[in-house]
């Protein structure tokens, strides 16, 4: 996976001079490695995704919590997959999560995103104060529900 940390809000230095590099890379792991699958997250400079996602290299794009789902597939350019965005705050103890939420909102992840053609995956790390209870629902949910999405849609 390429991985690129950017704090910035200049986004245009980001077009002008990160994607150019994640091309540049990118094409040369190609070359290299042709059956390799190749990921990039732009964290941080997820506005750009269409920009990587027309550079026609990556096979994979992740989004990270503040993409808007809805658009997200049209923006990385419709060929690659997508990884993220589910919202861990839905996996920390508290009034408002428990395993129902969880898998509620893992339904509507996959309901706008699709079950196909999606790495689900959080939209920012865990940051250690995670039920592993409601971890392990994620993960189950994220299996069942997209199991029955794609039976439904066959």
């Amino acid at each position: 996976m390429l991985a690129v940390l950017h704090t910035s809000p200049d986004l245009d230095n980001f077009e002008s001079t990160c994607v150019p590099i994640l091309g540049k890379i990118g094409t040369e792991l190609k070359r290299r490695h042709p059956s390799t699958p190749l990921i990039v997250f732009a964290r941080g400079a997820c506005d750009c995704n269409n920009l990587l996602g027309a550079l026609d290299i990556f096979d994979v794009i992740t989004i990270d919590g503040g993409v808007e789902r809805s658009t997200a597939r049209e923006k990385a350019g419709g060929k690659a997959g997508l990884q993220g965005n589910f919202d861990p705050k839905f996996l920390v103890p508290g009034e408002h999560t428990g395993k129902g939420k969880v898998r509620e909102e893992v339904r509507s992840m996959l309901e706008v995103l699709g079950p196909k053609g999606l790495i689900a995956n959080l939209g920012e790390g865990l940051g250690g104060k995670e039920s592993t209870e409601l971890v392990d629902e994620f993960v189950r949910a994220v299996h069942e529900e997209s199991e029955i999405m794609i039976r439904e849609r066959l």
